[in-house]
């Protein structure tokens, strides 16, 4: 059973994409600080959002660990420095 905010974090998902490798950390990037904008904005908190939407984002465009790692540090300082 999926909670409601599961629900909410998902509705509206584009479907999995397989993007080039060049431009996957790019698109990641992009596609997870989207998705967590607009979870913010329905009143979401950021510590809830902030897991569920990286594992969102990572079934849909794949990175290796290492570029895991790196963009993972760096939005995490990213959501530090850009208050809700």
């Amino acid at each position: 059973m999926q909670s409601l905010f599961a629900k909410e974090i998902v509705a509206g998902r584009k479907p999995k994409i397989k993007p080039a490798e060049s431009g996957a950390r790019e698109q990641f990037r992009t596609r997870f600080k989207q998705a967590l904008s607009g979870c913010l904005h329905k009143g979401f908190l950021l510590e809830e959002c902030f897991g569920p939407i990286w594992e969102e984002t990572l079934d849909e465009i794949s990175l290796s660990e290492k570029e895991q790692r790196t963009l993972y540090e760096e939005l995490l300082a990213w959501v530090k420095t850009h208050p809700t």
